[in-house]
């Protein structure tokens, strides 16, 4: 029984801890400069395979953000075009992109009257304008598991960039040219080519090597060298969010929940208790089988030598009498 109760102790300290290291457990935080160390890194590794980055010298290149006016990723990817991209979604004639991402924006591109954010996008436009109301909505788009600030909050120069990005793939129609999956229905034999008879595999949403002006990337990095972000796949968003998924879900949440400290206090508590009872249990059957743990009897042999007087007297007295005689 003994060793039974001492196994089981073991066992549920043994799962207790690891229960607790389970839900404490959460994706690893560093500096953007340890995570990816210049602007190249941060914009090809964040976002997986999403952006290029792209000297001036190396050809033409999207910007997350620019000072108002028309937009010139237009003339960017006019000039890709006649360079030999073939896009798809796209009308060379008006230069213009004919159909949106299919995430949570529009179906074709339109202006957006009084837009509170990303609104050097408002004349022409994918997205839709609850989306990007605010900074804040911007954040809580695609759930917790995508929030920039989960390793803590920002600072305000770094938040701006993750905003820049944010109304790029949300508003700019240029974003959809580069989507990973095609499809347009004249993208059927291409390799990349969307089918929805997988689509655990193959998305509507994801972009593909969109190429990024390495000034925007290099600022962005800058503003945000000194900021805390995952770290987790060499700082893979994707890769991040998948795991804080499961954190979260092993993790709980509710406001009636008990704290971590609570929950490790109780559960010590429990332990206490079952070595307790499983001690007692040790106590008993030993007394039970004479061999009692806080008290030892004396053997009789031992009891004559030391104290002779008490064993004459407790004698009967019809022995004695026949000594005496």
């Amino acid at each position: 029984s003994y060793s039974f109760c001492t196994l089981l102790t073991g066992e549920m300290m043994f799962a207790m801890m690891a229960a607790a290291l389970v839900v404490a457990e959460a994706p690893p935080c560093k500096t953007f400069a340890e995570i990816y160390g210049n602007g190249k890194n941060l914009c090809e590794k964040m976002w997986g395979d999403a952006f290029v980055y792209v000297k001036p010298e190396d050809g033409p290149a999207y910007d997350m953000w620019w000072g108002g006016g028309p937009n010139p990723n237009d003339d960017v990817t006019k000039t890709l075009h006649d360079k030999g991209v073939n896009f798809f979604d796209y009308d060379p004639e008006a230069n213009s992109v004919t159909k949106c991402l299919d995430s949570h924006h529009k179906h074709s591109p339109s202006p957006t009257a009084n837009m509170t954010e990303c609104q050097v996008w408002s004349d022409n436009n994918c997205c839709k304008k609850e989306t990007v109301r605010s900074a804040d909505a911007l954040n809580e788009a695609y759930g917790k598991e995508y929030h920039w600030n989960r390793c803590g909050e920002l600072s305000d120069s770094c938040k701006r960039y993750f905003v820049y990005e944010a109304c790029l793939y949300e508003c700019d129609p240029a974003a959809a040219l580069w989507r990973r999956f095609l499809t347009h229905e004249n993208a059927t034999a291409h390799p990349r080519h969307y089918n929805n008879s997988d689509p655990n595999e193959r998305n509507k949403w994801e972009l593909y090597k969109m190429p990024i002006k390495a000034g925007t990337c290099d600022g962005w990095y800058e503003a945000c060298k000194n900021d805390l972000f995952c770290s987790l796949d060499s700082g893979n968003y994707f890769s991040c969010a998948k795991e804080y998924v499961r954190h979260d879900n092993t993790a709980s949440n509710d406001d009636d929940s008990l704290p971590p400290g609570w929950i490790a206090v109780i559960s010590g508590l429990c332990v206490l208790f079952l070595a307790i009872t499983c001690y007692l249990i040790y106590i008993i059957t030993k007394e039970k089988q004479g061999k009692p743990v806080f008290y030892q009897p004396v053997a009789a042999s031992e009891a004559a030598a030391n104290h002779p007087e008490a064993v004459e007297m407790s004698k009967p007295e019809s022995t004695a009498g026949q000594e005496t005689a």
